[in-house]
């Protein structure tokens, strides 16, 4: 059986993802759900912020949520056991995607999905000496941006989209932006679908003066936080939607933001409902989503959207829809 493991974490993380695993349960019963203990929760338990065994679930689950933790001091300094944990993973991609849930809080119908690059600089930049051998120069494997392409294709794939877009600064950056549309039209290119290039800066005016479609775009770089807080903005806001971090045979899905311990209550939401499309649940994600636009645009909305709702009644209403 399909196996999601929820890392419920501090701050507002715990209810969150217990919010998380009622929405999965409730459309489901064909998901196995396991917990594990991080942050000052786990610490309390264990003496340890990030034990040993939360890292051997994580080394075992294709899909986790987790909820954000405290800095914690340490012999060694201040130290976050998210980021620890992040950094013991191998995730080279992360993914949002950005909707709009109802006419009143952005464009309505927009829908833009960011895929970006999570770059490890020991691995994917080279450093070769210039022909006088005095400088320096780097540039970034074409490994590094054909790792990306391949997770992005097989969300697109299941998306049931038609068209992609590549987005790099090619103006300023040249080389590394011909070998990223390489990259890209590798494994995009296609009679059946609808592929391109364009400059960030071309997208960006192009997307304000037309938000009201769906898009699926890869970004190059530091480009694709740009592009993410350009879709927020038209959508109704970054809190609203996880981030997804991606690795060879793993997605990590946080419904918050590692610099803060608050949880959005539509984010909770929507992570369930990437959880289930990447455990292959594509009709029940969609459901989910549904369900989540309903319960929005009938007004029924939690107090950090500006409704009466506690996090636990807002997920009530959402699940009654499904």
């Amino acid at each position: 059986m399909p196996s999601v493991l929820l890392l419920p974490g501090d701050g507002q993380g715990p209810e969150a993802i217990a919010a998380a695993d009622t929405v999965i349960c409730s459309i489901t019963d064909r998901v196995e759900v396991t917990y594990g203990d991080i942050g000052m929760s786990a610490y309390e338990k264990c003496g340890e912020s990030l034990p040993f065994e939360t890292l051997d679930l994580v080394t075992r689950s294709p899909v986790i949520i987790s909820g954000p933790t405290a800095a914690l001091d340490g012999d060694d300094g201040v130290r976050n056991p998210l980021r620890g944990l992040l950094s013991q993973m191998n995730l080279y991609a992360r993914s949002r995607t950005f909707r709009t849930l109802s006419g009143d809080l952005g464009r309505p119908g927009a829908e833009i999905t960011v895929w970006g690059s999570i770059m490890n600089p020991q691995a994917d930049i080279v450093e070769t000496p210039d022909v006088d051998g005095m400088t320096i120069s780097k540039y970034i494997r074409t490994e590094f941006y054909a790792r990306t392409m391949n997770a992005a294709l097989a969300d697109f794939e299941m998306s049931g989209k038609t068209s992609a877009m590549s987005i790099a600064r090619d103006d300023l950056f040249r080389e590394s932006s011909r070998m990223f549309y390489d990259s890209f039209d590798v494994l995009f290119q296609s009679a059946d679908r609808k592929t391109g290039h364009m400059n960030i800066l071309d997208w960006i005016s192009e997307t304000i003066s037309d938000p009201e479609r769906q898009q699926f775009v890869i970004v190059a770089d530091l480009y694709a936080m740009i592009a993410e807080s350009v879709a927020a903005g038209i959508t109704g806001g970054d809190a609203l939607s996880p981030t997804k971090l991606v690795g060879s045979d793993q997605s990590f899905i946080m419904p918050g933001s590692m610099d803060s311990l608050d949880v959005n209550s539509v984010s909770a939401i929507t992570a369930a409902s990437v959880a289930l499309a990447d455990l292959g649940f594509r009709d029940e994600s969609e459901r989910v989503i549904k369900a989540l636009k309903g319960t929005v645009a009938a007004g029924e909305r939690p107090t950090d959207m500006g409704g009466p709702l506690t996090l636990e009644e807002f997920v009530d209403s959402v699940t009654s829809r499904f």
